[in-house]
């Protein structure tokens, strides 16, 4: 049983390029890439329609046998234009159906970061991020060479005399070494190391997420035939 089917697209004439589709897969064949590049050519560009104003109305159409899911790739920034003018057209009168169109909605980064267990969706600084490890053993390297081995209290500020009449608020870390109790200036701390490896790795995790977000610029929405 083949659906014949047509989508329509209109929108600004600079999306004439982001429309082709990326791929389409049948769930019945297994045939995997393969059959997901013959079912992407099934619905092939069929009309394009400039208007002066500079919106253009975009048309694929084509056949579709058994269930398929035919996915198109658009750039992020037009995803929204895309949902508002987008048509599918069941044309077979009957013989099949169109299921749905959804895309993949990323939650905001902000909610994806502030999940792991070292929240950075604020862009931290030193300062706030230390105060958001307490209980966790760092090793702080400061600049005049030595090493501090401890685990965080906490992070506090103090004021210091900047001049005669003045005063700056300075930050203090407060770490709990085999020592006892140690409070170190935060400008004279050069860099930390996390000692704990599950922290760490969650901090890892954090900014891989960071990194993948930026990188992905597509979203892909998926129209579902039977």
């Amino acid at each position: 049983m083949k659906l014949n089917i047509a989508l329509a697209l209109i929108a600004a004439s600079g999306l004439a390029l982001a429309v082709a589709p990326a791929s389409a897969q049948d769930s019945h064949s297994g045939h995997g890439a393969a059959s997901a590049e013959s079912a992407a050519s099934k619905l092939p560009l069929r009309r394009i329609t400039l208007y002066r104003s500079g919106v253009g109305a975009f048309e694929r159409r084509g056949l579709i046998e058994g269930d398929a899911n035919v996915q198109l790739r658009f750039d992020t920034k037009q995803i929204n234009d895309i949902l508002k003018s987008m048509i599918v057209l069941d044309l077979s009168k009957g013989q099949g159906r169109i299921e749905g169109v959804s895309y993949g909605s990323k939650e905001p980064l902000s909610k994806r970061l502030s999940s792991f267990a070292v929240d950075i969706s604020d862009d931290p600084s030193m300062q706030a991020l230390l105060g958001r490890l307490r209980g966790a053993e760092v090793s702080l390297k400061l600049a005049e060479g030595r090493e501090l081995v401890g685990t965080v209290l906490g992070v506090e500020s103090r004021q210091e005399p900047a001049s005669k009449d003045a005063v700056v608020n300075v930050a203090y870390v407060n770490v709990l070494t085999s020592d006892g109790v140690v409070s170190v200036r935060l400008p004279q701390v050069v860099s930390f190391d996390l000692r704990d490896a599950a922290l760490k790795s969650e901090l890892n995790k954090a900014l891989s997420a960071l990194a993948e977000y930026r990188a992905d610029r597509t979203k892909t929405v998926d129209i579902r035939l039977a």
